[in-house]
């Protein structure tokens, strides 16, 4: 599917995103056909297996791994689908629409109270006492989530969720696909809003390589950046600068050409490498940004089960993959060195891998970013 000229990047990404979703319905309407008659999304292996019953020869595991951000995710290895995707389920179009009036009844609340909360009784009555279909449908909205700010509780029980300004996208749209394309036109409009990285160094050090695939021009350009930096550290700290005046010129220049290590514990932190709180990554592993909240500038990615430690967390509530919590870690662990951020809730945060229910999406242990 072409972009029409002038769409932002937004855009462009959910048209790509629709035509595959076109190309692999088959995959989206067995998950979601999992999720009718259990209330799960389907388990990738459970997929596979009944796909090979059926004689089927389909890679899902593959598949759901290359599924476009905007349709969906994969979630302790379950096939989660998004609004965007059911809208090419035709099966889904109840749940949509349920989807859909429940976000219109948020707005209306909004109106007439800035400071209105949506609360999960109220999408029961809405939906004419049905629990099962609250129950969905709250899974949708607290997923979606980009209309939330904070609350309690999650989509099994009772929940509460403050509602955000954003709610206003539902103003004019009159059916669920409307209402998505009305909330694409506002990230459009916003996107290149990246949030300031702070303590971050002015020079153009160039982004880390993956693990196992270091080049020399950007080693050594890192390694010059370094010695840029301890060279500015040192002529800003007056006992140190004081101190080294009195080896001389030649101590200097000496610690300068030999001081690689003493560059890499200011900049990336060997002593840093004690600082912040470790966290595993869960068994998706964890991708990461250099920009919290925008899916530019992917660095390289922890690998599952890996413990790093993160600095702080900041709050980004986008992609919708991150919601409910919204929350990002700044990873001051080799290679990502504080330049990068991975979504909280790619993370175990405490909970125990195969003890359910897992109910952290993040480890409110960790500061807030300043």
């Amino acid at each position: 599917m072409a972009a029409a000229e002038g769409e932002g990047p937004a855009r462009r990404a959910v048209d790509a995103a629709e035509a595959w979703a076109e190309s692999h319905l088959i995959l989206l309407s067995a998950s979601f056909e999992s999720f009718t008659e259990t209330g799960e999304w389907a388990r990738i292996e459970g997929l596979q297996h009944r796909f090979e019953v059926e004689g089927r020869l389909l890679d899902v595991g593959r598949l759901a791994w290359r599924m476009p951000p905007p349709l969906g995710l994969v979630e302790q290895g379950h096939v989660v689908l998004l609004c965007r995707a059911l809208l090419h389920v035709p099966a889904a179009s109840t749940l949509l629409e349920d989807w859909f009036r429940t976000v219109k009844h948020a707005y209306d609340c909004w109106i007439g109270d800035p400071n209105c909360e949506l609360i999960s009784h109220e999408v029961v009555e809405l939906l004419d006492g049905d629990v099962d279909r609250a129950r969905r449908v709250s899974r949708l909205l607290l997923r979606e989530g980009w209309m939330f700010s904070s609350g309690t509780g999650g989509a099994e029980g009772y929940w509460t969720r403050e509602l955000r300004s954003d709610i206003r996208v539902a103003r004019d749209a009159r059916n669920a696909r409307e209402l998505l394309d009305a909330r694409l036109r506002y990230e459009d409009a916003e996107a290149p809003a990246a949030l300031p990285l702070t303590e971050m160094d002015e020079d153009p050090v160039p982004p880390p390589a993956p693990p196992g695939e270091p080049t020399g021009s950007q080693d050594t350009a890192a390694h010059q950046g370094r010695l840029h930096r301890l060279w500015r550290y040192v002529s800003n700290n007056p006992l140190l600068a004081t101190f080294l005046g009195t080896l001389g010129v030649a101590a200097v220049l000496a610690l300068l050409a030999g001081g690689r290590k003493l560059a890499e514990a200011i900049d990336h932190g060997s002593a840093p490498a004690a600082r912040g709180k470790l966290e595993r990554a869960a068994e998706d592993g964890a991708r990461t940004f250099s920009v919290p909240g925008s899916l530019a500038r992917e660095g390289p990615p922890v690998r599952a089960g890996e413990r790093v430690r993160v600095l702080c967390r900041v709050y980004a509530p986008n992609p919708p993959s991150v919601v409910p919590d919204g929350n990002w870690y700044r990873i001051s662990s080799s290679p990502w060195n504080g330049r990068y951020f991975a979504a909280a809730n790619s993370f175990w945060n405490g909970d125990v891998p195969g003890q359910l229910p897992y109910t952290h999406n993040t480890d409110q242990s960790v500061q807030k970013c300043h």
